[in-house]
């Protein structure tokens, strides 16, 4: 185990309450933290210790698949050139690329400090802005840029692609408030399953439903969980971006498959967004026989866990033949919203889009 305690002091300065918690974490060899200069390290910090404290009481349930997962020094370099140049330069902004030599099994990482952060372009800028115009979210809450400016991947995609999903079915996995339905809405789908385990933010999609002219029978909210198997799980919900059944707590959620939500219907899946705050690689196991079914094109966030960035495309590359992958950072800010685009083959872009 690695920690730069020496510069986190620094960072902490008199804050030795939430340091002394992260040090008897980190002795009882659950926390690794990787610090990194960041001015406001230390409101991050308290930030990170809540969802921290809630974590750790489930990495028991995910050492076995971490320590399954995790790929050797080659195999991450082997990972890394398996993709095209401007995936691979993604990959090297991800702590789990940079940091692969530190990371262990079973542990539970936080790393703290986002060093040169590029400012928001002024076409990005202007993005929020019409997106803010068009469409009503609850008071409070933001508009992110992989919804809003980037649709998930969809923005810049060729005729080719929105032309193979249109008229089927998306799935919006970790649907928050509604914010991705509201744009996925614009890809003509036959109708959007927003899955979300947070009984809160169900309550808030309706709204924003309803605020924006769609109706139930165009986006349906499903309050549960997409994992690998089906049952019942107990998780913190905060209400907020975020939640996941990662965080232990006393609110009950239904978990299924996708497999098995899909296996008596008849309509194709044509797109599938995942961001499920480190849950993707468990999604996945439980759609398999779905993405072989119907192909659909993926959009997997990848960034919260090892299992997500490693894993999904190591299964996903053993279970499903002619696909195309690319990994793509879907926020201005380095290492933030990595998310695996895929499609099948036989979608053939007329051109290299996304990478022109």
């Amino acid at each position: 185990m690695m920690i730069f305690w020496k510069r986190f002091c620094e960072k902490m300065g008199y804050r030795r309450y939430l340091l002394r918690w992260f040090y008897q974490q980190s002795r009882n060899g659950n926390l690794v933290m990787i610090p990194g200069n960041d001015k406001n390290i230390w409101l991050k910090l308290i930030a990170f210790s809540v969802a921290c404290h809630k974590m750790l009481s489930v990495l028991s349930d995910k050492q076995n698949i971490a320590a399954e997962l995790y790929p050797s020094e080659a195999e991450c370099l082997n990972f890394h050139g398996s993709f095209d140049e401007r995936s691979q330069k993604t990959i090297e902004t991800s702590p789990f690329f940079q940091y692969r030599q530190l990371i262990k099994p079973g542990k539970l990482y936080v790393f703290i400090g986002e060093n040169n952060i590029p400012p928001l372009s002024k076409q990005h800028s202007d993005d929020l802005l019409r997106a803010q115009r068009q469409y009503k979210l609850p008071p409070g809450y933001d508009y992110y840029e992989e919804v809003f400016v980037y649709h998930h991947g969809l923005k810049n995609a060729p005729p080719e692609v929105l032309n193979y999903i249109k008229g089927k079915i998306f799935i919006d996995a970790g649907a928050y408030i509604g914010d991705s339905a509201l744009v996925l809405a614009g890809y003509s789908p036959s109708k959007i399953f927003s899955f979300d385990i947070s009984e809160r933010n169900g309550t808030c999609l309706k709204r924003t439903m309803a605020e924006n002219g769609l109706p139930s029978s165009k986006v349906e909210f499903v309050r549960a969980a997409l994992a690998d198997k089906c049952g019942k799980m107990a998780f913190f919900d905060s209400g907020y971006a975020g939640t996941s059944l990662a965080a232990s707590g006393q609110n009950e959620c239904d978990v299924t498959t996708l497999d098995a939500f899909t296996k008596t219907r008849t309509e194709k899946i044509g797109f599938i967004k995942a961001d499920l705050e480190g849950m993707a690689y468990e999604m996945t196991l439980g759609m398999l026989e779905t993405l072989k079914r119907d192909r659909p094109v993926l959009s997997l966030a990848i960034y919260h866990s090892i299992d997500e960035f490693y894993g999904i495309r190591k299964l996903l590359g053993e279970q499903l033949e002619n696909y195309t992958y690319r990994v793509v950072g879907l926020n201005h800010a380095p290492a933030k919203e990595i998310v695996l685009f895929a499609w099948p083959n036989e979608v053939m872009p007329s051109k290299n889009w996304w990478w022109d």
